[in-house]
């Protein structure tokens, strides 16, 4: 009878023991710990390919225990931490990248934001030189006819400022024309000019500064209304205001705005006058503009001494515009007579040499 139930006892046993689930290996209860971990999520989105592979490797240790290959399982299981610390270092160094990325536009930024406020400032300081020197001229400009004989130096003032002036009128009337083509009006503006810019030529003892500044205003005038149309039809339009931002967002630009229009100060000439690879740059960048913008006409204005080197350089500029997509684009020669800093100041000469190129834009 006991070796019956001693028989029975070791079957009951045996059956358990075979019935018993697999223990689960060590390496897959680590695995478990480490998926959960914070970076598993960091390396499943920076790392999916490494990452997917782990989950692989775990996908397969667990197929290992469920057939009862417990050995299988744990290697599998060992394979799959080491793969999940492969994505780990991927995703490390794919975020140190993004930070150096970040940190390089960061850098990239900072350095156009000091390239922009330098423009500005050499902006601001001309547009500073130029507000004095006008003042010289309103001051010039403004003061009575002379009844009589006058002090020398008041007169060589009103003689400087009846060249400006006389000058901007021909700037003026040029712009007139290219907004709206020539008219009568136009042509009387343009012979009082020419009366008064003949009457300069022969240096007389009395500055004619009346005869100058109604010239200015007759054109300034004309100007006026050839652009009222296109002001009349869409006065809330504003297409100054856009191209000066467009202009502004163009690099070493620094577009301004005066009554002509919309202007950018060309200033990166060789010694022998050439446009220098920057300024090639920036005259193409402006012929695109112009481009988009079909019929805006372009005036080039060249400040120097008004000579034939002058006319050149003026001619390659507006060569370059053309080249670069603009279609109306005319030259004028300013010579010496609109100094952004008084003559005679140290490198005057050098800041006053230049080359603009307004935008005339069709509406106020």
């Amino acid at each position: 009878m006991s070796r019956r139930r001693l028989a029975l006892t070791t079957l009951v046993v045996g059956f358990a023991v075979s019935c018993a689930p697999t223990p689960e290996p060590r390496s897959l209860r680590e695995l478990e710990d480490v998926r959960r971990s914070a970076q598993a999520r960091e390396a499943r989105a920076l790392a999916p390919q490494a990452y997917a592979h782990a989950e692989e490797l775990r996908a397969r240790g667990r197929r290992a225990l469920e057939d009862g290959d417990t050995a299988a399982a744990q290697i599998l299981g060992e394979q799959a931490i080491a793969a999940h610390g492969h994505a780990f270092a991927l995703a490390r160094v794919l975020r140190a990248e993004r930070r150096v990325a970040q940190a390089k536009v960061a850098q990239q930024e900072k350095a156009k934001t000091l390239r922009d406020l330098e423009a500005q400032l050499a902006t601001l300081t001309a547009d500073a030189d130029a507000l004095e020197l006008r003042a010289e001229v309103l001051r010039a400009s403004s003061l009575p006819a002379p009844s009589g004989a006058t002090a020398p130096e008041r007169e060589a003032a009103r003689l400087a400022a009846a060249r400006a002036l006389v000058t901007e009128a021909r700037l003026l009337c040029v712009a007139a024309r290219l907004v709206g083509g020539k008219t009568a009006e136009l042509d009387a503006a343009d012979a009082a000019t020419a009366r008064v810019e003949a009457e300069l030529a022969r240096t007389p003892a009395t500055a004619p500064i009346d005869a100058a500044r109604a010239a200015r205003t007759a054109c300034l005038a004309r100007l006026t209304a050839a652009r009222r149309p296109a002001t009349t039809s869409a006065p809330a339009a504003g297409a100054a205001d856009a191209l000066l931002s467009e202009l502004s967002a163009l690099a070493d630009a620094a577009p301004s705005r005066d009554e002509r229009g919309v202007v950018v100060v060309l200033r990166p000439f060789d010694a022998k006058g050439a446009l220098s690879p920057a300024g090639r740059v920036l005259v193409e960048s402006l012929g695109r503009v112009a481009r988009t913008r079909a019929g805006l006409p372009l005036l080039v204005v060249v400040h120097g001494r008004g000579d034939a080197a002058d006319a050149e350089r003026g001619a390659g500029v507006a060569q370059a515009l053309r080249a670069a997509g603009a279609g109306n684009v005319e030259v004028a020669l300013a010579g010496d007579r609109l100094p952004i800093v008084a003559p005679g100041r140290r490198d005057s000469a050098t800041r006053n040499a230049r080359v603009e190129v307004v935008f005339v834009v069709p509406s106020a």
